[in-house]
């Protein structure tokens, strides 16, 4: 499938444009200002009682949304931690998606947080295809958006370390 053709890629899209407009309002300095991140805990704490919808000092912000990920309100408007935490440590909201290397949505330290374009964000799923066929176990990567059949093996641990090989000549990051 070609990217931007399908409807997911489009809400992707929509969802970027939605990020990047309200983006626009918050700079690192305000930020700063109300709440502090702290790098080695990915945690994001309110700095002045009442800044931060009625929160008391140094209480810790953020709540999942329904995708999992950390979200603050901030000026009166909602943004992702993880895109908050590259504001704060970078002075600039990130220009692409912030992948969770770790692939946990909540995880918020800095040295799990990298900037990437979609399909290495995708990439970093963490799941080996492999599916059970005709008695073997059937090895599958997607390559730019499309399905590579690896192989078929005797053992599910055969087929999976297969994948892992072929994922790291085919998914490398791109940073």
């Amino acid at each position: 499938m070609r990217e931007g053709s399908s409807p997911s890629s489009l809400t992707i899209a929509a969802m970027q444009q939605n990020l990047k407009e309200n983006e626009m309002d918050l700079t690192q300095q305000e930020l700063k200002r109300l709440v502090t991140y702290n790098p080695k805990t990915g945690i994001f704490t309110c700095n002045k009682e009442g800044a931060i919808g009625g929160r008391k000092e140094g209480q810790v912000l953020g709540s999942p949304n329904s995708r999992g990920y950390l979200c603050l309100r901030v000026a009166g408007k909602k943004y992702l931690a993880h895109r908050l935490a590259w504001l704060f440590m970078e002075g600039r909201f990130p220009e692409k998606l912030v992948d969770h290397i770790n692939r946990n949505k909540q995880d918020n330290r800095w040295n799990n947080l990298r900037e990437a374009d979609h399909l290495s964000n995708a990439q970093n799923n963490g799941k080996p295809c492999v599916d059970f066929r005709k008695g073997k176990y059937r090895a599958r990567i997607c390559v730019n958006y499309k399905e590579v059949f690896i192989g078929a093996f005797g053992t599910y641990q055969e087929a999976e370390d297969a994948y892992y090989t072929a994922k790291q000549h085919y998914h490398v990051f791109k940073e």
